[in-house]
C-alpha cells in the first residue's frame, strides 16, 4: 500500500494464487500449491471494485475514478506516531464529493505502542462517522517477536474500538503473517493482499488462522482513470448494500413543524432502520449553547416514511414546553442521535425552526405547597412551569392548595384509573396523559369498585400539567374548578377554623391517609394538636400529612401550628413502585452534562432547570405501614378515610 516498501515486500510476501508457486530459498515464500493449510476462499455473492491510495498516487481526479466504476477505496492516512500522509485530507473529501465508500487506513510498526499509534491515526482523521472500518496495514516485522508485535496490533484494535465503537480491519498476506507467528487474529475482518493479477477463476489464499475474507487486493499495476500513477486494485466481497453496512452513516431526519402545542419531525440511522434513535431537541440555542433540552425517542408511525426511506417507526410528536409560552421568538435546534453512540449526531434538515408562542391559559390557581411536593409530582421547569409575574398570578382566582402527592385509585375490575383530589375522584384521560403527568402504573393503587364509584366525581384531570411560578417563587397548579359538595362547602381547600377538636381529628385522619395537605379542609385552631396526634394514629403514610392541619387551611404549607411535631406524617410508608418522573419528561440536569435515553414518547431533560425537578420523588403506598401503625394491623383506605372526610363536612 505504499509502493517505496511494496517493491521490496512483494517478493517477500506475495505470490500468485493462480498456478503452483515454487520456493524462492532466503524469502520465506512457500509453495503454496504443495501445503495443504493454505486455503483458497472466494467471494460467495459477488464483488464491489475498489483501490487504496497514498501520496505516491499524486493528485487524484475522484470524479474520474467514480465514473469508470470504482464503488469504494481506502486512503493512508498515517504511519507509526511520525508521518502523515499530505494528500489524506484532499482524498477524503474528494471520495465523499463523487459518491464514492471512503475509508482511511494507517501503515502499522509493530515495534511500536499501538495505543499511541492508534491515538495519532485518530487525531489525524478526526470523524469517521460515515466511512468505512478503519483499516490497519500490517507489511512490516520491524524486527520484533510475533509476541510483541501481536501485543501492539490488539493494542491498536483496542483503542480504535473504545474512542470509536469500531472494528478494525486488518491488512496482511499469507506470506508475512505465517512466517511471523503473531498469533491468531481470525475473529477480526481480513483485507488479504494476494497478487493473482486476475479476478475470474482466481482466489485469494487466506494467512492461517482466517477463514473467510472482507477485501482482496489482487494487483499493485492497476490503472484507473483520474489516477495518474498504477496504484493497489481490490474488490469487496459482497454487494452494495452489504458494504453500506460496513460503514458508520450519520442518522438523518427533518424537523417538520413547531407549534405552540407540539413539536414534530422524523429522524432513523441508516445503519439500523429497523430500530428506533433518539433525537435531543435544545430549546434556545444549540447544542453546547447552554440552552436546555429534552431527549426523546423518534418511534412513531408515519406511513410517509413507509415507502420513502422504507421503514415506518421513526416520527416523533413531542410536547411544547411551557416555559417557551411567553410571546418570544425561541429558536429549536434538534439533532438525530448515531446509534452506535460514537458517530456524529447531525442537526435535522429544516432545523433551526423558531418558535414564538403567547400564552392561552384559562381556570382558577392551586399552589403546590412546597419544593418537596414539586418533586413529589415530578413537575418539570422546563417542560410544566411557565414564568409570570406576581401580578399575573394573582389575576387568576385562588382555589387553595394542590394535593402533596399523587394518589391513583382503579376499581378492580374496571379500565379507567383515577387521580384523588380530596374527596373527589378524577378521571386520568389515556395513557399519554399518565406520561404526561409523570405517572407511573406502579403508582395505581387497586380498590374495590363500589367504594370507587361511590366518591364524587370532579373535572376530568387535564390532559398535561399546566402551572406558573411566580417572581416571588410561588408555583401554582392552573385547574379547572372543584364542584362544591352541598351549598357553600367546596369539595377542597376550605380548612376553617371552625369545628369541634374530635371533629378536627376526624378530618387530619383522612387528610393524612390521602397525604395531601389541607385538601381535606382539616380544622385548625386550639386543636392543631390533636389533629396532630389522631393523624399519628392513623398510621398514614403520607409524607407530610399533619400540615393538612394549617391554621388558615388555604395553603396547607406549613402545618407546623397543627401538631406536625406529633409524628403524624407517618414517613415510613412503602415505596408502591415507579416514582414520579418515569414518565414524560425524567429527570432534568445540566445541558452539557451527557444525554441518557429515553424510551418511548418519554423525554429526559438536560435543561438548566431548578432542583426541585429531579422527578426522583417517591410514591407513598397509602395502605402501607406508617409509623403509628401496630404490627399486624392495615391503616384505613383511602376511601374509606376520604368518605369519614366527607362527612364531617357535611356535619359541619
Amino acid at each position: 500500500m505504499r509502493p517505496s516498501r511494496r517493491l521490496v515486500l512483494a517478493a517477500v510476501f506475495l505470490a500468485p494464487a493462480c498456478g503452483p508457486a515454487t520456493d524462492h530459498p532466503g524469502t520465506g515464500v512457500r509453495d503454496y500449491a504443495t501445503l495443504s493449510e493454505f486455503l483458497s476462499v472466494c467471494a460467495k455473492n459477488g464483488t464491489l471494485p475498489g483501490v487504496d491510495v497514498s501520496t505516491y498516487q499524486g493528485s487524484i481526479d475522484w470524479g474520474a475514478v467514480a465514473g469508470a466504476g470504482i464503488r469504494w477505496a481506502y486512503a493512508k492516512a498515517t504511519e507509526s506516531t511520525d508521518w502523515q500522509d499530505p494528500t489524506f485530507h484532499g482524498n477524503w473529501s474528494g471520495m465523499q464529493a463523487h459518491g464514492i465508500a471512503r475509508g482511511a487506513y494507517h501503515f502499522f510498526h509493530p515495534g511500536v505502542s499501538g495505543k499511541a499509534q492508534a491515538d495519532y491515526y485518530l487525531a489525524f482523521v478526526g470523524s469517521l462517522s460515515g466511512s468505512l472500518p478503519p483499516m490497519l496495514d500490517w507489511e512490516v516485522t520491524d524486527n520484533v517477536s510475533g509476541g510483541t508485535a501481536a501485543a501492539n496490533a490488539r493494542a491498536f484494535i483496542a483503542e480504535i474500538a473504545a474512542k470509536t465503537g469500531r472494528q478494525t480491519v486488518i491488512y496482511t498476506s499469507p506470506g508475512l503473517w505465517d512466517g511471523f507467528g503473531a498469533g491468531d487474529f481470525g475473529s477480526d475482518p481480513l483485507w488479504v493482499a494476494d497478487w493473482t493479477y486476475c479476478t475470474s477463476g482466481c482466489c485469494p489464499i487466506m494467512p492461517s488462522g482466517w477463514g473467510d475474507w472482507v477485501y482482496w487486493q489482487w494487483s499493485d499495476k492497476g490503472t484507473i482513470s483520474g489516477i495518474p500513477a498504477t496504484v493497489d486494485l481490490d474488490v469487496f466481497n459482497g454487494d452494495l448494500a452489504s458494504l453500506q453496512g460496513l460503514s458508520d452513516r450519520p442518522p438523518e431526519g427533518w424537523l417538520d413543524s413547531v407549534a405552540c402545542d407540539t413539536i414534530a419531525g422524523w429522524a432513523y440511522d441508516p445503519d439500523t432502520p429497523g430500530s428506533a434513535i433518539s433525537v435531543d431537541i435544545y430549546y434556545g440555542g444549540p447544542a453546547g449553547s447552554g440552552a436546555p433540552g429534552v431527549r426523546w425517542t423518534a418511534n412513531v408511525y408515519r406511513a410517509d416514511l413507509c415507502s420513502a426511506i422504507g421503514s415506518c417507526d421513526h416520527g416523533f410528536v413531542t410536547l411544547t414546553p411551557r416555559a417557551l409560552l411567553d410571546d418570544a421568538a425561541h429558536s429549536i435546534y434538534p439533532y438525530a442521535i448515531d446509534s452506535s453512540g460514537n458517530g456524529d449526531n447531525p442537526i435535522l434538515s429544516g432545523a433551526p425552526k423558531t418558535l414564538q408562542c403567547a400564552p392561552d391559559e384559562t381556570g382558577v390557581r392551586r399552589h403546590v405547597v412546597d419544593p418537596a411536593s414539586l418533586s413529589a409530582w415530578g413537575f418539570s421547569a422546563l417542560m410544566d412551569i411557565r414564568p409570570v409575574s406576581d401580578a399575573a398570578l394573582a389575576a387568576w382566582a385562588d382555589a387553595g392548595p394542590w394535593p402533596e402527592k399523587p394518589q391513583l385509585v382503579q376499581g378492580v375490575g374496571d379500565a379507567a384509573i383515577w387521580m384523588v383530589d380530596g374527596p373527589f375522584r378524577r378521571n386520568v384521560k389515556d395513557p399519554e396523559s399518565m406520561g404526561y403527568w409523570h405517572f407511573a402504573s406502579g403508582q395505581v393503587v387497586q380498590e374495590p369498585l363500589a367504594q370507587v364509584t361511590a366518591m364524587p366525581q370532579g373535572p376530568d384531570l387535564r390532559e398535561r400539567p399546566m402551572l406558573v411560578r411566580g417572581a416571588s417563587g410561588e408555583v401554582d397548579v392552573l385547574d379547572d374548578p372543584l364542584p362544591v359538595l352541598d351549598a357553600g362547602t367546596p369539595g377542597v381547600g376550605d380548612a376553617d377554623a371552625g369545628g369541634s377538636a374530635a371533629d378536627a381529628g376526624e378530618v387530619a385522619d383522612a387528610g393524612s391517609s390521602s397525604g395531601s395537605a389541607g385538601s381535606s379542609g382539616a380544622s385548625s385552631g386550639s386543636s392543631g394538636g390533636s389533629v396532630g396526634s389522631s393523624g399519628a394514629s392513623s398510621g398514614s403514610s403520607g409524607g407530610s400529612g399533619s400540615s393538612s392541619g394549617a391554621s388558615s387551611g388555604s395553603s396547607g404549607g406549613s402545618g407546623s401550628s397543627s401538631g406536625a411535631s406529633s409524628g403524624s406524617s407517618g414517613g415510613s410508608g412503602s415505596s408502591s413502585g415507579g416514582g414520579a418522573g418515569t414518565g414524560a419528561y425524567g429527570a432534568e440536569r445540566g445541558a452539557d452534562a451527557g444525554i441518557a435515553g429515553g424510551v418511548g414518547a418519554s423525554g429526559v431533560e438536560m435543561g438548566t432547570g431548578a432542583g426541585e425537578d429531579a422527578g426522583t420523588g417517591e410514591t407513598v403506598d397509602v395502605r402501607g405501614g406508617g409509623c403509628g401503625t401496630a404490627p399486624g394491623s392495615r391503616a384505613p383506605s383511602i376511601l374509606v378515610l376520604l368518605a369519614v372526610a366527607a362527612l364531617v363536612r357535611r356535619r359541619r
